[in-house]
């Protein structure tokens, strides 16, 4: 497990890794470390269709995104690392492929209030990414239905995109959306549904 690590004044901005030998723990924490000498804020992990698994995060105070390959037991990045969309303060990367190609949702830096996310694609993790557009269709959709990108799974080959909903002032209150993304014409849509298999949404 890769977690975001800091201190009460937000200096350190950090990254520790722990391990279990089940999802549900418990785990042992290894080590804190600032991956690559950057600092690390919002994160994600990443798999490739190769196995190959990336640490995406934003570093440099939030200004540019960066992709860090791990190693093979995912517990250290192996110092090949590629800064994307620099200097456009994107954070909360959830990123998926499909046909050969690979998608980036992000949010925007605005503290607690949410903000219209972007998607950017790109034909290799390690390359230009291009900014496309905001994915969401629906009531609120330049708040991401007040919500943030967080992650990105699949049920049955169908991608899925979790938000967090924040509640600032008490944190243990937050909730999740989880929102089918499709892709048509190589333009990705992240559509408001109320409901997925029994979960409720949250707005």
């Amino acid at each position: 497990m890769w977690m975001h690590l800091d201190n009460p004044t937000r200096t350190y901005a950090g990254a520790g890794v722990a391990v279990s030998d089940t999802p549900q723990g418990p785990f042992s924490f290894l080590h804190a470390k600032k991956p690559n000498r950057l600092d690390s804020r919002d994160m994600t992990l990443f798999q490739d269709t190769d196995g190959k698994v990336y640490l995406v995060h934003s570093a440099n105070y939030n200004r540019t995104l960066y992709i860090s390959e791990l190693t093979d037991d995912y517990c250290d990045v192996t110092g090949l690392t590629f800064p994307v969309l620099e200097d456009q303060m994107r954070e909360a990367p959830a990123l998926m492929k499909r046909d050969e190609k690979y998608y980036m949702i992000t949010s925007g830096c605005t503290g607690w209030e949410p903000n219209s996310a972007l998607y950017a694609e790109s034909e290799y993790l390690f390359n230009s990414w291009r900014l496309i557009d905001n994915p969401c269709e629906g009531p609120n959709y330049r708040q991401t239905f007040f919500g943030q990108s967080t992650y990105i799974f699949y049920v049955n080959g169908q991608p899925y995109l979790m938000l967090d909903h924040w509640v600032p002032h008490n944190l243990q209150g937050s909730g999740y959306s989880i929102l089918p993304v499709t892709s048509e014409k190589g333009l990705l849509t992240v559509k408001w549904k109320d409901e997925f298999y029994g979960i409720k949404s949250r707005q």
